[in-house]
């Protein structure tokens, strides 16, 4: 795209706040719809986001509040964010099938007549997905061109895999696969780091993959605004790390000694990591790369280094 598209960012939470911020700056006509209108502090921290009330679960008030919006602007890409606010099948259903379901009927419902009488098409629909839905538990690399065995995943993981579904059919249309999403506000990690016990018993190499929130929504403006994207790609950082480096490089952070450490093969002491089962699974991010993305924080250090220094 020659010119910065008009967003509409569905979904407006710990992400999708942060798409619009950084869109809205970067000169961007953004529009959010959430649940809930945003709360005046809100609004004062993003004045030039256009705010509007939609439950995705309601089909007729998605239809009324996209109709709206493509009243007054004509919207190049949607960034659909929704997640599920619990735990439960029904709630990962409800976010990645049912309500990426009802917005896709809505685009086709008020922009149908437009496209089929003029050259104007259907806006680019982004898919937030999650690298969650990789069954692989042995630390095996993994990328988008990765086939994924539905049969292997939880029925809350499948939910997701069938709302990416429902987007790859439609032509122009993205999903990005996040791993894990880190930044201001999240210190699960730094509780971790701070309450290793000593001596630490390690008995597996868990891997882990992560992204700043600031590179994930950036990732995600990037691939509404580049010309001829692929369908699938995973947004992840340069480093999948073991969970036991992450959290003895945090603790140099914050100060604190490393606790010695002992690893068990089997329940049986043994010298080194070496031969220790992994868990997990690493992820690349080669494709993005290949889009030109570059990373603020290519790895856990630069996007950790700072919220260390705020603890």
């Amino acid at each position: 795209m020659s010119h910065k598209p008009t967003i509409l960012v569905i979904g407006a939470g710990y992400l999708g706040k942060v798409v619009c911020r950084i869109a809205s700056d970067a000169g961007h006509q953004v529009f959010a719809a959430r649940r809930s209108q945003p709360s005046s502090d809100e609004s004062s921290a993003l004045p030039l986001v256009h705010w509007h009330a939609m439950d995705v679960l309601d089909p007729v008030q998605v239809r009324d509040v996209i109709g709206i919006i493509a009243g007054v602007a004509r919207i190049d890409s949607v960034i659909y964010c929704v997640s599920a606010g619990a735990g439960s099948v029904e709630a990962y259903h409800d976010a990645y099938r049912h309500g990426v379901s009802n917005v896709l009927a809505a685009f086709d419902s008020v922009f149908g007549t437009t496209v089929q009488k003029s050259d104007v098409a259907l806006p680019r629909f982004i898919f937030v997905s999650s690298t969650g839905v990789y069954p692989e538990d042995e630390g095996q690399w993994l990328d988008e061109f990765h086939q994924i065995d539905p049969d292997l995943l939880p029925a809350a993981q499948r939910a997701i895999l069938e709302g990416e579904a429902l987007v790859t059919a439609r032509d122009g249309a993205v999903v990005a696969r996040l791993s894990g999403i880190y930044g201001p506000g999240r210190t699960r990690l730094l509780t971790m780091a701070r309450a290793l016990p000593d001596p630490l018993i390690v008995e597996e190499i868990a891997w882990t993959n992560r992204i700043h929130v600031v590179d994930g929504a950036r990732a995600l403006i990037h691939l509404a605004s580049i010309e001829c994207p692929g369908h699938l790609y995973c947004v992840t950082d340069h480093d999948p790390a073991a969970q036991i480096e992450v959290l003895f490089w945090l603790r140099h952070q914050l100060g604190l000694p490393n606790p010695s450490i002992h690893f068990h093969r089997d329940g049986v002491p043994v010298a080194s990591a070496n031969g220790l089962p992994e868990s997990n699974k690493r992820i690349a991010n080669n494709f993005l790369v290949s889009t030109g993305f570059e990373f603020n924080y290519p790895t856990y250090r630069e996007g950790y280094a700072a919220l260390c220094q705020n603890q």
